[in-house]
């Protein structure tokens, strides 16, 4: 499983932070909830018990350089300092393989469900990720290279983005501001058999009450849209100009509402929603009309909630993208690094770890923005770094007060 044989030095105290965060953003007693859950018991007899491997699934995606027992190392180094005599000897890759098959993936799934939650408060000073008073949620798809092996293959196959390598699809909600994932569902995990819309719907169906969702849909079905109106929730979805629209009402602004019938090729009859329709130019400077876009919303009152705020709101859903891109060059470490774990269910696991990595990240940073009092976007990537750097000498290495 092991891609380089670069080996680590003795901890630093930056490397003893960092473990020192991702126990405190993932405590043991989320750990043994989601062990709990899934019926999975810790085995203290054994060089590995579950709550070591748990950690260790989440540092493979930090440290993509690094061979599997290296990383393990690493772990076990920084742990033991945290949890004195609980964590001891060392393990080979043969063993750190079968560990890791018996913990299965569902407990990192059932973790990532308990730790990563949205991150900004209503009542914060920078509310970053709120207009009026919704919650901004960015909703997107995303992909992941896997190895060419022939079990992944079969579950995985080959996008047809002219690659060759297999790919792990998912859905994600990104807390616009933090661009914290705070919610995933993987699509496409038994192949063709298994659409995406099916992962979109599981989303939809957990989505948090009095959210504004934004997506950058080229053509979002009703049964999505009133998805979300079911969860108290709204949303704002960039649409084609050639989606079916039945205008009904101009609205004082130059929105109007509309009729949008059901989509035959989702099987539902008497799907059919009212919808907000907004259509807007795209400036370069000198007032050059350089594009055009049209936006459907289930904000539909113009006093409320202005043409104009909407119009420059939507490129907000651009921030899952982003979250994709740091996914890859911050957490994976480059564009060209996919997943290193050989057999689907590992794939899988691997993946619920890479998502709490980046929500711990993602969560220290916006603990030291808030600190520092700057916003998130006014930040550098340097300065978010040098903040962290700053406040990662007064880490707090205490555990969540349970005894071991």
């Amino acid at each position: 499983m092991a891609r380089t044989k670069k080996t680590f030095q003795s901890l630093s105290p930056c490397d003893q932070a960092t473990i020192a965060t991702l126990v405190k953003t993932v405590p043991v007693s989320a750990i043994e909830e989601a062990m709990a859950a899934s019926s999975k018991k810790t085995l203290r007899q054994r060089k590995l018990p579950v709550e070591l491997l748990i950690y260790y699934v989440i540092f493979l995606s930090v440290f993509t350089a690094h061979s599997t027992s290296e990383v393990l190392k690493f772990v076990l180094n920084g742990l033991t300092k945290i949890f004195p005599g609980c964590f001891s000897g060392t393990a080979c890759e043969s063993a750190i393989s079968q560990g890791r098959t018996r913990l299965g993936d569902e407990v990192m799934r059932l973790l990532f469900n308990r730790v990563c939650k949205p991150l900004v408060d209503a009542g914060s000073p920078n509310p970053w990720s709120f207009f009026r008073d919704l919650r901004l949620v960015a909703i997107d798809s995303i992909d992941l290279d896997l190895p060419d092996e022939q079990a992944i293959k079969e579950e995985y196959p080959i996008a047809n983005d002219g690659g060759n390598r297999p790919k792990l699809r998912f859905n994600a909600l990104v807390e616009v501001g933090s661009r914290c994932i705070f919610d995933a569902e993987i699509a496409d995990s038994l192949g063709k058999d298994v659409p995406e819309a099916k992962s979109v719907d599981a989303l939809l169906g957990r989505l948090p009450a009095r959210t504004l969702l934004l997506g950058d849909w080229s053509n979002p079905s009703s049964r999505s849209m009133l998805a979300v109106v079911e969860r108290d929730s709204h949303f704002l979805f960039r649409a084609k100009d050639t989606m079916p629209l039945l205008p009904c009402e101009n609205l004082g602004d130059g929105s109007y509402l509309a009729t949008m019938g059901h989509n035959k090729m989702e099987g539902q009859e008497g799907s059919e929603a009212t919808v907000r329709v907004i259509d807007y130019c795209i400036y370069a400077r000198g007032r050059k009309i350089v594009g055009e876009g049209r936006l459907v919303t289930s904000l539909l009152d113009e006093s409320a909630y202005p043409a104009s705020e909407l119009a420059m709101l939507c490129h907000e859903c651009w921030e899952a993208e982003q979250a994709h891109d740091e996914l890859q060059a911050y957490i994976m470490g480059g564009i060209s690094k996919g997943l290193r774990s050989k057999t689907p269910v590992l794939v899988r696991q691997e993946f619920w770890g890479l998502l709490i990595a980046h929500y711990v990240a993602k969560k220290a940073i916006f603990e030291a923005a808030e600190a520092s009092g700057w916003g998130l976007d006014d930040m550098s990537s340097d300065g978010k770094v040098e903040i962290i750097r700053r406040r990662a000498g007064a880490a707090d290495c205490s555990t969540d007060g349970k005894e071991r």
